[in-house]
């Protein structure tokens, strides 16, 4: 379903559903990364960061690094069901 964005309206917030293996140079040990992606609804323009969990203040921090990365900020930030995000009753 196609659906129309206004310039600077939205950016659209989630991890991806999969993991994605790492390899740690130092270590030599293998870790599994969450991935946060942000989208600006308009543009599609993107932007994805590994981390090793989905907290409150690492997914603020990857926030904060996508509107940095944009050089910008959205009218609204809209969060998909992340459990970081939403609480439900």
């Amino acid at each position: 379903m196609h659906q129309n964005h206004e310039p600077g309206e939205k950016m659209f917030v989630d991890f991806a559903g999969d993991t994605i293996p790492v390899i740690i140079i130092t270590t030599g040990e293998t870790r599994m990364a969450q991935i946060f992606i942000a989208v600006l609804g308009y543009s599609n323009y993107s932007y994805a960061e590994a981390m090793w969990k989905q907290d409150t203040q690492v997914t603020t921090n990857a926030v904060v690094n996508s509107l940095e990365y944009f050089q910008g900020s959205p009218k609204t930030i809209v969060p998909d069901n992340m459990k970081t995000a939403v609480s439900k009753p």
